[in-house]
């Protein structure tokens, strides 16, 4: 097995150059590059890890292998045989061309994370909220399920956020979201639709799926009528909870969304600090 060419040949040659790598053994290539980079601390390590790269190669037919042999050091070997029988390696250094393709991964996730979440809570957006309510909404028409969905407007929040700035007021919506996050299952997570409003859509069964929709208002009203610490004062502010069921409200996505909001339109007319049901209006 022979070396037909190394794009990072001289790091590992020495005094000879790239020169003097041509046609030495695949082996003791691999063996220059591992001593140099100080990757393998006795010989046994290092005769293992070469044996495993050997009978790889041996198994090779013109496939790419990449390998790590240090932690910001990528090599990229493929081989061919020649009309001969025998096995001539190309082996180059892919480290840059890793770092960019991983920055340019982290960089599509980052940007898919801000399209679908809110910037200030992290919580899902509108549009991730669609998503998950097009999903749930099918899983309620396969099995025996009810989909709740609950609109929640805070109550005097208008009021801390002009009293004590805007600064205060995304703390406080910080510290509701985790509290409504935390009376509910993970995986139906509340959403951040707007200002001081939330959503937080639920698969309930049947055949009581009002009264497990209660418990969990029950729940989020219980939570925020606790005070709140802003900037070293206790704040108090309360919500107000509109509800609306499919299939029991709405024929579809548009209409249960509709009617939710409508719902927490009519709890908002009361005193405050309570729910209601679309159905009951």
């Amino acid at each position: 097995m022979w070396f037909e060419r190394l794009c990072f040949a001289e790091t590992y040659a020495g005094e000879g150059g790239r020169e003097s790598l041509i046609g030495q053994p695949y082996a003791e290539l691999l063996r220059r590059a591992v001593v140099a980079n100080r990757l393998f601390d006795g010989p046994d390590d290092l005769d293992d890890w070469l044996a495993e790269r050997m009978a790889m190669h041996r198994a090779a037919d013109n496939r790419p292998d990449r390998f790590r042999i240090a932690l910001d050091t990528w090599l990229q070997a493929r081989s061919r045989r020649t009309a001969q029988g025998d096995l001539v390696t190309v082996q180059s250094d892919i480290s840059e061309l890793k770092r960019k393709k991983q920055e340019l991964e982290q960089s599509r996730s980052e940007a898919q994370f801000q399209a679908l979440h809110d910037p200030l809570t992290g919580l899902p957006n509108r549009i991730l909220l669609r998503s998950h309510l097009e999903q749930m909404l099918h899983q309620a028409d396969r099995g025996d399920q009810v989909l709740a969905l609950l609109y929640i407007d805070l109550d005097r929040f208008k009021a801390v956020n002009d009293r004590l700035g805007h600064q205060a007021g995304d703390q406080c919506l910080n510290k509701v979201a985790v509290r409504i996050a935390g009376c509910h299952r993970s995986c139906e997570p509340v959403a951040r639709i707007g200002g001081d409003e939330f959503a937080l859509p639920l698969l309930v069964s049947t055949p009581d799926p009002r009264g497990q929709v209660e418990q969990v208002a029950q729940r989020i009203l219980q939570q925020l009528a606790r005070p709140l610490a802003i900037r070293g004062l206790s704040v108090r502010i309360g919500a107000s909870i509109g509800i609306a069921l499919y299939p029991q409200d709405a024929d579809g996505l548009e209409t249960l969304v509709g009617h939710a909001d409508h719902a927490m339109y009519a709890a908002k007319a009361e005193p405050g600090d309570c729910f209601r049901f679309f159905s009951d209006l």
